[in-house]
């Protein structure tokens, strides 16, 4: 048998070599490797030294799996959220579309790609963001949209009311915030036909008293 080279400890792409190994059934000389992802695995040494092998297998997965999805992100939270935004707005059996593509919401055409998207967005701040759109009667485009939190989006929604009391003028989620009800509980209250004070004054499981301002037209603007 022609002499060989000892290639102990040496490194070849992902692949440290620890000792050698059984030949193969060509009888060549092969070595017992250690991949940096933790696997052994036995390798050619002509293999190695041609460059022809590189890892135990590892980094071929990896690169198919960057060949079918080239951004890496399936699955993370920036993904879904552009997932179910891409569902609303062409879907039709989508429980959401008659609010989003049946009333003409549209995604840009450049966002119709998840890098695109993912480009101008970037990751969502925290697990309390989503994607929000500043104006509500707008479309999904980098200029239009922003990460913002359930508050910050209650504060932009179009059926927000500006409540003006006591001389002091705020959103409802505003005033949720000041008087300590819950948003919802402020907005059936004044779509029930509460007045402005009724609705900030009452606290949560309080009797209304019904024969004030029974009927009164509920106050403020758009």
């Amino acid at each position: 048998m022609p002499p060989f080279k000892d290639l102990t400890g040496s490194l070849f792409g992902r692949l440290t070599v620890v000792r050698r190994a059984e030949n193969d059934p060509s009888n060549k000389v092969c070595w017992e490797c250690l991949c940096d992802c933790g696997n052994i695995t036995a390798v050619r040494g002509d293999s190695l030294v041609g460059k022809r092998t590189a890892s135990c297998g590892c980094l071929h997965k990896e690169r198919v799996a960057q060949a079918t999805t080239t951004h890496g992100r399936c699955g993370s939270p920036e993904y879904i959220i552009w997932g179910g935004m891409i569902q609303r707005c062409t879907n039709p059996n989508s429980e959401y579309y008659a609010d989003y593509g049946g009333r003409g919401i549209t995604v840009c055409e450049d966002w119709l790609k998840f890098e695109n998207f993912y480009r101008d967005m970037g990751d969502r701040p925290s697990k309390d963001h989503s994607i929000d759109r500043s104006d509500n009667n707008g479309n999904y485009c980098k200029d239009n949209c922003r990460w913002r939190t359930n508050k910050e989006q209650q504060n932009n929604r179009g059926n927000n009311r500006l409540l003006e009391f006591n001389g002091t003028t705020k959103t409802v989620a505003g005033w949720s915030e000041s008087v300590g009800i819950k948003y919802d509980t402020l907005y059936s209250r004044l779509r029930l036909g509460w007045s402005i004070e009724e609705a900030l004054t009452t606290l949560p499981g309080a009797v209304r008293a019904m024969s004030l301002h029974q009927g009164e037209p509920l106050h403020g603007s758009n």
